[in-house]
């Protein structure tokens, strides 16, 4: 049984201490309160003294994360920051070399890298051979995301906070680089373009080009009413196609079109797939592989980020 601390009990806080429970003993410090029943794990109200622990899970909004990893990296532990690592890319040179005086192991979450559409993309892509072209989306309306919050409370509306459709979709970008490798920025747009009371964007779009000539889009946009997310990319021989629609029940269809043999085969389909899983996996990644190979994203990885993000915002 591990010692766990989840720091920022908010959706994904809560969700992480979920996730936990049953296998590990679980400590959570936030400074707000919140309704979540604590019978079955551990409030904290200090930073301090904190030697017992095995794992360190941060989960607070984007702009506090580099503070309370500051705060937490003396105690040399394996920590999982919640994405995206920060909002103010000119500080991570600073953050990794402060991590790798200490060799800490830092990973940031990137559940997307567990979900079944990019994960199967992954495990495909060989098949299609040399790589054309590459169209990735996602779309989601602000509004809805947390209808049980006024969506110009939550962080995402905040520039502040680290909010805006750009950084807050940084999965898109973490997995096309982790299918395609590096790229770079050709151009963008980025722009508010709704009536939403918000101080950030609400609609990019980037065009990129991989270190292999692969043309990338990406877009992104708090917009659309119905949640939307998928990608395609077409090679030489043939097409790797992923969808995903609706929240809720979230409908998955992955298709791979064979040039060759001229044929197109359903790799995978649901109609209410578990949305949790990709986070089961993500953690289980983290505590048991943390010290192996794994798929977590890394800070070498947002160092390559830095690269793409410090022209844009």
């Amino acid at each position: 049984m591990k010692n766990i601390l989840v720091v920022g009990a908010g959706s994904i806080g809560q969700r992480h201490i979920k996730n936990l429970l049953g296998q590990n003993k679980v400590f959570c410090y936030d400074k707000k309160e919140f309704k979540l029943d604590h019978k079955n794990f551990k409030l904290i109200h200090s930073l301090k003294n904190l030697d017992f622990l095995d794992f360190i899970i941060i989960s607070t909004p984007t702009n506090t994360h580099l503070k309370y990893a500051y705060k937490l990296l003396n105690y040399n532990k394996p920590i999982l920051i919640e994405k995206p690592l920060t909002h103010k890319f000119n500080q991570i040179e600073c953050f990794i070399k402060e991590c790798k005086r200490n060799n800490e192991k830092i990973f940031i979450s990137s559940n997307m890298r567990y979900h079944i559409g990019p994960k199967t993309i992954m495990e495909n892509v060989n098949k299609i051979g040399k790589i054309f072209f590459c169209n990735i989306k996602f779309g989601n309306y602000l509004p809805l995301m947390r209808p049980q919050i006024d969506y110009r409370e939550v962080y995402a509306s905040k520039k502040s906070q680290g909010g805006g459709v750009f950084l807050d979709s940084i999965h898109e970008i973490d997995y096309a680089y982790w299918i395609l490798g590096k790229f770079k920025l050709i151009n963008y747009v980025k722009k508010k373009i709704s009536n939403l009371e918000i101080n950030v964007e609400d609609f990019v779009n980037l065009n990129l080009i991989s270190h292999q000539r692969v043309q990338i889009n990406i877009q992104l946009d708090y917009l659309r009413k119905i949640k939307k997310r998928g990608m395609e990319i077409v090679g030489e021989k043939g097409t790797l196609e992923w969808e995903s629609t609706g929240k809720e029940k979230e409908e998955n269809k992955i298709w791979f079109y064979d040039s060759i043999q001229k044929r197109k085969k359903l790799l995978y389909k649901t109609i209410n797939y578990k949305k949790n899983q990709p986070y089961i996996d993500m953690i289980n990644d983290f505590l048991l592989n943390f010290n192996k190979k794994n798929n977590l994203a890394t800070l070498e990885d947002y160092k390559f980020y830095k690269t793409i993000y410090e022209r844009i915002l």
